[in-house]
């Protein structure tokens, strides 16, 4: 299987600047998903070419700094003003600066893959090359790490051959060494990548904090906590806290019955190496096999009694402002039993996010506790979204509720009614399924 993340380079020669400077002078390419990210017009020489002319050892040191960060910490923000300036120095390429025209391209983790960003420059940007191709992919992990590495190796093993290696290249050196380990150290492994879910830079996060952390993790789940912490960031402990108190005043529980056959078989509907989506999908009509739910849309009456509790509590919402997210917990003595709180307040909010909880019960390994159920960008909970999705307005209904051709404003708001669910639920599912163009999503 072809990688999906590559960074291919050639060393080019420069008279100018101190030895690595002038030994670091490369043509790079870098390309995500078979798509090139640096992909360039060059408006001077009237020419389209593949790579870009910069400092190999300016990139290399950007990515050994800010490894853990490109790897773990997902996209809060969405777009550039939800993000701090941190979060910009440390996943958009550009921060690895130097003078050079790096591609409008950033990286962040989102569990299992990588989410590649990049954009098209205008014509009026003022600078002699324009950067052409749009990317926005998720990319294996394993192909990210494997392709960072191995260009780092390379900048490393050429900065090491220099006569008289200067201070740059032995930090860089020094840094990639004690990156390599911390990767292979299981422990400072899981610390650096839950400091770097935070926002925090390697070393920066209080070591109490990481300490009762880890002893959250224990209680509740490893997976639990690093999804609270992508979303918390550094409000996890005071945001873990308030659930729990929550969930011990809490009397509500909806019983799920989940056999066995329903949880191996969302688990294997799961397995296959897809998007996110696609794979929720699958789940999803897993579910509606098993529990006998037909093709058509679940009301809040019959969701209400797959769940074990009255229709009032899906409908009426009560201590909402008294938690941070919307969460499940699992009984420690019953894996069919699930607590829930929904904290949203409109009734197909609430749905949605019961909806979410339920889909990630399914598929979520049993010593996992608690089901958080949040904003952040990670894989996880783009399983839940599209989950929910999926479980309450089934593609095939909508499609024949819509007559089979791109809606109006109108039909998606009489669709959404229908099947209890938001305007934005509708128009995701439509942009996966191709009857409506990406640009038609809100912003």
């Amino acid at each position: 299987m072809s990688k999906q993340f590559k960074i291919d380079f050639e060393w080019l020669p420069r008279d100018f600047g101190d030895p690595v400077d002038r030994h670091s002078l490369a043509r790079i390419s870098i390309e995500v998903g078979g798509i090139s990210a640096t992909n360039v017009e060059d408006l001077h020489a009237k020419t389209v070419r593949s790579d870009i002319r910069v400092s190999a050892f300016d990139f290399a040191a950007w990515l050994v700094a800010n490894w853990w960060r490109l790897r773990w910490e997902a996209d809060s923000g969405g777009h550039a003003n939800g993000r701090s300036v941190s979060w910009g120095m440390s996943h958009k390429v550009g921060a690895a600066g130097n003078g050079y025209l790096w591609p409008d391209m950033e990286f962040s983790g989102s569990g299992d893959r990588v989410h590649v960003r990049a954009r098209q420059t205008g014509a009026g940007s003022g600078h002699s090359l324009r950067f052409l191709n749009e990317i926005d992919v998720h990319v294996p992990a394993g192909d990210f790490e494997s392709g960072v590495q191995g260009f780092v190796d390379a900048v490393v093993s050429r900065m090491g051959c220099l006569s008289g290696a200067s201070e740059r290249s032995r930090e860089l050196e020094a840094a990639w060494h004690e990156l390599r380990e911390e990767i292979c150290d299981p422990a400072r492994s899981l610390t650096r990548a839950m400091e770097a879910r935070m926002g925090f830079d390697p070393e920066e996060a209080d070591p109490a904090m990481l300490n009762r952390l880890r002893e959250a993790a224990t209680l509740v789940g490893r997976g639990a906590i690093e999804e609270l912490a992508s979303s918390s960031k550094r409000n996890v402990l005071e945001d873990f806290e308030r659930i729990q108190r929550k969930f011990a005043e809490s009397s509500t529980t909806p019983s799920l019955t989940i056999s066995s056959t329903i949880r191996n078989a969302a688990v294997d509907a799961k397995g296959h190496g897809r998007q996110p989506w696609e794979d929720a999908e699958a789940v999803a009509g897993t579910a509606r096999r098993e529990w006998s739910l037909g093709a058509d849309r679940i009301d809040s009456r019959r969701l209400a009694e797959l769940c074990g509790v009255p229709v009032s509590w899906i409908r009426e919402p009560s201590g909402i402002d008294q938690i941070p997210i919307p969460a499940g917990l699992r009984a420690d003595d019953d894996p069919g039993v699930v607590k829930a709180i929904l904290k949203k307040r409109h009734p197909n909010a609430r749905r949605f996010a019961l909806a979410r909880i339920i889909g990630d019960h399914l598929v979520t390994a049993d010593n996992e506790g608690l089901l958080p159920v949040t904003n952040a960008a990670t894989d996880r909970q783009r399983f839940q979204r599209a989950f929910a999705q999926a479980f309450l307005c089934p593609f095939e209904a909508l499609r024949d509720f819509l007559g089979g051709e791109e809606p109006d404003d109108d039909l998606m708001e009489e669709a959404a009614h229908r099947f209890e669910v938001s305007e934005t639920a509708i128009r995701s599912i439509l942009v996966n399924k191709g009857m409506l163009e990406r640009e038609r999503l809100p912003a």
